[in-house]
């Protein structure tokens, strides 16, 4: 099983601010909700009583932190999913794609064979893709329909872990999953942001949702390395825009505030939830 690496400080990529800069709109969304698409447990890859007893757990060792118990072995400060990679989106609507390319690849290895572009794929969904897994479109890719797939892959790989969807209510909440992902369990919490919004790191007119992951944190979860896919580093500098193809792999928003990332988390559409973990 992979592990996290405790970290003083975050020094992966480079630093984000809390604020904003308006991006011009690029052509494609990410993020395409499918109301036929998969909704019961069993669709989803895993049972009722899994995602029960997963949410269970989450519950009783948040209660355990926030009181300061021994039921959970450590509470660190600051947490990394070490060896952890960014793959960049091949197209500019390959972000559930690429960031299930990312999980996958870290979990296991293996699914960026041959190149990264040719096994995350495209719309025309070539076999054996990442694409044609999450039934991809130009338009997007449903979250549900991805990470019913990415259940599949981790099964397929011998894995007890299920993603199970989620939506905190509350900041407070969203720290403690954080925490409970990187620091305890030691998998990303993906998070669907809503791109109109100016507390994400970078944000557009054009209505549009966003694959992204929380990968690290520090001070107990205020700040979050927000593993974003259409990224890329210009000039020493992560930036979203002008998009590029070229790069295999992204950059992180690093030390960005935890706070403004819950406020930009999308909300739930067509009943699916903006979380999974």
């Amino acid at each position: 099983m992979k592990r996290a690496t405790l970290i003083v400080g975050v020094a992966m990529m480079l630093v984000a601010s809390t604020g904003t800069a308006f991006a011009s709109d690029p052509q494609g969304t990410g993020i395409a909700i499918n109301p036929n698409g998969p909704r019961t447990p069993s669709e989803l890859g895993y049972t009722a009583q899994y995602a029960a007893d997963k949410e269970a757990r989450f519950q009783s060792n948040a209660r355990a932190r926030s009181i300061g118990t021994a039921s959970v072995s450590s509470f660190p400060i600051s947490a990394s999913l070490s060896g952890w990679t960014t793959y960049h989106e091949k197209t500019n609507y390959n972000c559930l794609p690429a960031l299930g390319q990312s999980i996958l690849h870290w979990d296991f290895g293996g699914y960026i064979t041959p190149t990264v572009a040719g096994k995350q794929g495209t719309a025309a969904q070539e076999p054996g893709t990442i694409t044609l897994g999450m039934d991809t479109h130009t338009f997007g890719t449903d979250d549900y329909t991805a990470l019913s797939w990415i259940n599949g892959q981790q099964a397929a790989n011998g894995s007890s872990w299920r993603y199970i969807a989620t939506n905190d209510r509350t900041s407070t909440n969203f720290k403690t999953r954080i925490w409970n992902q990187v620091g305890n369990t030691f998998h990303p919490l993906y998070v669907r942001v809503d791109l109109t919004s100016s507390h994400y790191a970078w944000h557009q007119t054009k209505t549009a949702q966003h694959a992204t992951g929380a990968i690290a944190y520090t001070a107990s979860a205020t700040k979050t390395t927000i593993a974003d896919p259409f990224t890329h580093v210009s000039n020493s500098t992560c930036v979203a825009l002008p998009y590029s193809s070229t790069p295999n792999t992204s950059c992180n928003w690093v030390n960005f505030t935890t706070s403004e990332y819950y406020l930009a988390k999308d909300v739930v559409r067509d009943s699916e939830l903006p979380e999974w973990f």
